[in-house]
């Protein structure tokens, strides 16, 4: 994606892997970049909101209101950016107004809904959430909000409902079985109650280590980026020391290890992943590289094809498949791959040069220097 043409969903697309492998830095400077460049791109500035920025998340978002006031999905955007600062003065009236103009948007619904239950209304929150739920019933926060307001307005049975169906749409969320707790007292049901509680208990703990998780995981990121490997080690380390179920954690330090040449822990940790996640094709990938800079052909294109089943069109596979094959004399069908990592990645430099390489290995002069051709461009 960093060699693709500029293109609104790709960069977006790079924004959030940026953001959801730690480099958050990196993820919000390439966004305020590219809504500077593009202020018709505001859905970029979303990783500012990630990061509890809603003050530089809503300037984008005037600017781009003020070029484009009838955008819906912009309104819908700095309508929930609102609703998520808290700042209900200013969302309460613009929610109202979107949604005298679209009443049957389920968005809106639940935006407006959202907001009165944040101002305590409510009886107006629960008829705006109860007709979101009938437009979208497995979204979980319309069934959280609405049972969170039936409980207020001393319906426990009728919360009770909706909040049973939000912990079957996300049993990992803490909120619902705690106010679930709360019902089920009113409803003169202690044990089951303390059930709740427990698992309220619970959830807030996986949430804790999720959130030391995903900090740790960041702070390595970053020492991985500015060539401080054994500090990224070490962060990442401490991340699968209690991540025995996160493949991604495994993964990270697997990369770490692979800068300071340690191939045996390496390998352990892509294979860690991969029992955590079968189909998990970049650890496929990476395991076929390891395998070929030790010389093992035969488990290297093992890899390498096994990753390739999974992903489809996964460039790097393909190209590290055929660089595989080229080495081995096996040009044309080195050929065929080079060209699947283009048909997934056109601006794949290396994978032109070698396609260049493998064509004038078959005297196939004139295609290797088009090939070339597109390598310099």
């Amino acid at each position: 994606m960093r060699t693709a043409p500029e293109d609104e969903e790709l960069l977006l697309d790079l924004v959030l892997a940026d953001s959801r492998s730690g480099l958050f830095e990196e993820a919000i400077a390439r966004s305020q970049e590219a809504v500077a460049a593009h202020p018709e791109w505001p859905r970029l500035a979303t990783v500012l909101v990630q990061r509890n920025r809603y003050e530089e998340t809503l300037a984008i978002l005037k600017k781009a209101r003020d070029a484009h006031p009838e955008d819906l999905g912009l309104a819908l955007l700095d309508l929930r950016v609102l609703a998520l600062r808290g700042d209900t003065t200013t969302a309460a009236p613009l929610g109202q107004q979107l949604l005298s103009r679209h009443p049957n948007e389920f968005d809106l619904l639940y935006l407006n809904g959202l907001i009165e239950r944040q101002q305590n209304s409510y009886e107006a929150a629960a008829k705006h959430l109860q007709t979101a739920v009938v437009l979208n019933p497995d979204h979980y926060d319309s069934r959280y909000n609405l049972g969170f307001s039936l409980l207020k307005l001393g319906h426990p049975e009728e919360a009770r409902n909706q909040l049973e169906r939000a912990i079957i749409l996300d049993p990992s969320a803490p909120e619902a079985h705690f106010q679930l707790a709360a019902a089920l007292r009113a409803l003169k049901q202690p044990e089951v109650a303390r059930q709740e509680l427990a698992a309220y208990q619970k959830s807030m703990q996986v949430r804790a280590m999720r959130d030391r998780d995903i900090s740790l995981a960041a702070d390595a990121a970053q020492k991985l980026s500015t060539g401080n490997t054994a500090a990224a080690i070490s962060l990442y380390a401490e991340v699968t020391a209690d991540a025995s179920t996160n493949p991604e954690a495994f993964y990270n330090l697997a990369m770490a290890l692979d800068r300071s040449g340690d191939r045996r822990g390496e390998r352990i940790c892509l294979e860690r992943a991969l029992k955590l996640r079968p189909a998990y094709a970049v650890a496929m990938n990476q395991l076929g590289y390891v395998a070929s800079r030790e010389n093992d052909n035969t488990s290297a294109e093992a890899w390498f094809r096994k990753a390739i089943a999974i992903a489809p069109l996964f460039a790097e596979a393909e190209s590290n498949l055929g660089t595989l094959l080229a080495g081995s004399g096996r040009d044309s069908e080195a050929e065929v791959h080079f060209r699947a990592a283009l048909a997934g990645n056109p601006r794949y430099t290396d994978a032109w040069i070698n396609l260049a390489a493998v064509l004038a290995a078959q005297s196939n002069f004139p295609e290797a220097r088009a090939a070339a051709e597109c390598a310099a461009h």
